[in-house]
């Protein structure tokens, strides 16, 4: 069984005669088209550089002065191209390669050996020969000239209490031991200070021929065979203590052996640092400058002209290193010319441009929720280069305080898609789903970000819009921001998980900041919202309340001039705003639209039924026409009073279009019967100028307000007949009230009041419902009651003396005591 308060629509008649007025469609002042695309254009080229770094546009060149500094952060490859060293760095090049180059020494590996045979041995031959006998003075001079060493007399007579032999052997045993394979110098310390990275060693055979070629050696500071004469000393004094002091046969005495360490030091000495540059016997090492100019040369013959291919990504220079003249001249090269970058940026400014204009696009196709006017996209796009610039100077004060963060820790910090809650808030959800996703993919692109970050930012702007559906007091901005923290920190353990850092301290930082950044959040955005709500001239459910308030005073002024309006009106609201809350409409915008969409009858209440209490009826002196006017009018006189007081403008497009295009049927079929055979009444004298109603709160309220006034007609119809014949008295129920709601509602649809509007079919039966259920709760039948007049009866009326009187009297500590007063005294007899 179907429900006895289905609406059933009736198609409109194809085959009428009479055409329908052209109805004004409501709309809002267009701009012209080159000042939208001028916004556009300009929206765009802000959004590009707010997008594109500073570093990718103006990117800082390095100089000859920056030679020698360290870099922070490594250098990488932006791109991959082709680099030519020029004659300024192949000559730097070409020094450096010469630099580097380590200076060449020569020496004879266990040199002491050629010295030992031909110096000490003849020393110790002649000390033996029978000539200096007994002459010692002329044994030790020659000594000294063979072994060219100058030993004193004391030293060299223990030599001879020794005996040469036993001392030779001694001293042979100790260079054999002590310098096999050493290199000497004169001071290591020094010449490693003179030769830091080292040196070239050519190792010179014994027999040098055509088949003994040098051995090379690359000698480096932790060298351990480099010795010098203080260190050689000490090597000897030790040896000698170990080898000569065991108290075996080869024991020789304390004297002996100090004359032992004399001799050997001195033998070293003299050969170390020869006095004669003649002498073909050197124990140091001897510097090549010859050679190593040869190898400076063939090192700076390596260095050419040869191009080099870098790759994009590749590591010019790693962090903490110096910059150097080819870095230098490697980056600068990469570095892409003002040509290249200024198309780059045209480039950049293509894809925004057409990301935005694809995005707008869609944005006002037909398919659910309210498209946006003009200046709402006015007002998206401030808001979203306001948030867009608070993105780059945000990531740019994170990044100079916390260097390489991570890429979450900005939008856990800030969420700019938030600011989707505004946008649901004073346009709708269509146009705040848009702005998510555009805020989404651009601030990661501004922050450099990985593309999964741009989750994250629409994940926290969609579920901060969609947790708000009325915002009839501050605090749900609040909630808001609780929804974002709590998004946000999910979203912060999602992506700490997946990089497999879930536990750690890191992961509780950013926790902790993604909560703060929507509570945040939610402060900025709750001092962003008067400002929004002021410049755009948008209408908040916590604006809609104050206007709701009986005490305002243009509600005031129509209770006190035109009552039956305004109770006219209440009933209208009330309709409006159960029909608007049952279709998902803004019950709020409907039920203000509702309350105020007669005001202008204040001008000339007693024009108006409503107001006429037994009086007159003005009309009935009036040409039909004048009467239309003057009906018309308050269509009028309402948008200019609502206009004057201040009142939103959307609230003044609502209740301005309540009558649409409607024709005045009264007075327009009173023409016509007041016309002359043959005499045709223009139809559009007798209809509202409109506009028709362009949204669903509209149209609601135009469909509120014909029906209360036409059931209200019926249910003052059916009380003026119930006091003469029963038989004539018109009944009125429940069936009354879903007649008069189907015919109207029937009305309006076949006129094409409702074309405009977005209310569809399922809406209008809920709407028809919606009215049904709330008239027959107002209308509904009462029991009938007789009230019976009783007969007058002769009773006497006591006289008030009778009764007693309950008067103050004070006690006798001044209090005041509540007690009968008695009576004045009865005359008669007792």
């Amino acid at each position: 069984m179907s429900n006895r308060n289905s609406l059933k629509l009736v198609p409109r008649s194809s085959g009428s005669t009479q055409e329908t007025a052209a109805l004004a469609i409501l709309s809002e002042e267009r701009p012209g088209k080159w000042p939208v695309l001028a916004w556009f254009f300009l929206f765009n080229v802000l959004v590009t550089f707010l997008v594109v770094s500073e570093a990718d546009m103006f990117p800082p060149r390095l100089s000859a002065s920056d030679v020698g500094k360290r870099v922070r952060k490594p250098l990488i490859s932006r791109r991959s191209f082709t680099f030519t060293p020029d004659r300024e760095l192949l000559e730097l090049m070409a020094d450096e390669a010469a630099a580097r180059v380590l200076p060449v020494y020569s020496v004879r590996l266990n040199g002491w050996t050629e010295l030992w045979r031909t110096h000490i041995t003849y020393a110790f031959r002649a000390v033996e020969d029978p000539v200096f006998h007994n002459q010692d003075d002329l044994v030790r001079e020659r000594f000294n000239q063979l072994a060219r060493v100058d030993l004193d007399p004391i030293t060299f007579r223990v030599l001879q209490e020794l005996e040469f032999p036993k001392f030779k052997s001694a001293l042979q045993t100790l260079f054999t031991n002590v310098l096999k394979d050493r290199l000497l110098v004169p001071d290591v310390d020094a010449f490693l200070k003179k030769h830091p990275n080292g040196i070239e060693l050519l190792v010179e055979p014994k027999e040098i021929d055509s088949y003994n070629t040098p051995t090379v050696l690359r000698i480096g500071p932790d060298y351990k065979e480099l010795l010098d004469l203080r260190r050689l000393t000490t090597l000897f004094q030790s040896e000698i203590e170990t080898r000569f002091a065991l108290g075996d046969r080869d024991n020789i005495h304390e004297d002996g052996r100090r004359a032992l360490l004399k001799v050997a030091v001195a033998l070293i000495q003299s050969h170390l640092q020869p006095k004669d540059p003649a002498s073909t016997v050197s124990l140091n090492l001897r510097e090549r400058p010859d050679l190593t100019a040869e190898r400076q040369k063939e090192a700076r013959r390596q260095i050419v002209r040869k191009p080099q291919i870098i790759q994009k990504g590749e590591v010019l220079l790693p962090a903490d290193a110096r910059i150097t003249l080819e870095t230098v001249k490697i980056y600068n090269t990469m570095l892409p010319r003002l040509g290249s970058r200024l198309l780059g940026l045209f480039g950049y400014f293509i894809l925004i441009s057409a990301f935005f204009a694809v995005t707008i696009w869609f944005s006002t196709l037909k398919f659910g929720g309210a498209r946006g006017r003009t200046s709402d996209f006015y007002i998206c796009g401030a808001l979203f280069l306001v948030f867009l610039l608070l993105v780059r100077v945000g990531w740019a004060l994170t990044t100079g305080i916390v260097p390489q963060p991570d890429p979450i820790l900005f939008p856990a910090l800030f969420p700019a898609a938030g600011a989707a809650l505004l946008v649901k808030i004073l346009i709708g959800t269509r146009l705040a789903v848009f702005f998510a996703v555009a805020m989404s993919f651009i601030a990661t692109w501004t922050i450099g970000a990985p593309v999964q970050i741009s989750i994250y930012y629409f994940v926290t702007g969609l579920a901060a819009a969609g947790v708000v559906t009325r915002v009839e007091h501050r605090n749900v901005l609040w909630k808001s921001g609780l929804v974002i923290a709590l998004s946000g920190l999910f979203l912060v353990l999602t992506y700490r998980l997946v990089g497999g850092n879930l536990v750690d301290r890191e992961t509780l930082r950013l926790s902790v900041i993604a909560v703060l950044g929507g509570l945040i959040l939610s402060v900025l955005l709750s001092g962003l919202l008067p400002v929004l709500e002021y410049v755009g001239g948008y209408v908040t459910d916590i604006k809609l309340l104050e206007l709701a308030n009986t005490e305002h005073p243009l509600l005031q002024e129509l209770r006190e001039k035109a009552i039956g309006t305004f109770q006219h009106s209440q009933q209208v609201a009330e309709l409006a705003f159960a029909a608007a809350k049952k279709v998902g409409a803004n019950p709020l915008l409907v039920k203000v639209a509702a309350m105020y969409h007669d005001v202008g009858k204040t001008r000339q209440p007693k024009y108006y039924i409503e107001n006429q209490s037994g009086e007159k009826n003005p009309h009935d002196e009036l040409k039909p026409s004048m009467s239309a006017l003057i009906i018309k009018g308050h269509v009028k006189e309402t948008r200019d009073t609502l206009e004057k007081a201040g009142i939103p403008a959307k609230v003044i497009s609502v209740a301005a279009s309540h009558h649409g295009s409607t024709l005045i049927e009264y007075f327009y079929r009173r023409a016509q019967s007041l016309a002359q055979p043959g005499e045709e009444v223009p139809e559009e004298v007798y209809r509202y100028s409109g506009p028709v109603p362009q949204t669903r709160e509209a149209g609601i309220l135009m469909l509120a307000d014909a029906v209360e006034a036409a059931v209200r007609s019926k249910v003052k119809a059916a009380a003026m007949s119930q006091s003469k014949d029963p038989k004539d008295q018109k009944k009125f129920d429940v069936n009354t009230i879903k007649e008069t709601v189907q015919s109207i509602i029937n009305t309006k649809f076949t006129d094409g009041q409702l074309d405009a509007c977005e209310l569809t079919l399922r809406d209008m039966r809920t709407i028809a419902d919606s009215f049904i259920s709330t008239l027959s709760s107002i209308h509904h039948e009462r029991v009938s009651y007789s009230v019976a007049v009783p007969e007058k009866a002769n009773v006497t009326r006591r006289s008030s003396s009778s009764f007693a009187v309950v008067s103050e009297v004070q006690d006798n500590d001044g209090k005041k005591d509540s007690q009968p007063h008695p009576g004045p005294p009865r005359l008669g007899k007792k």
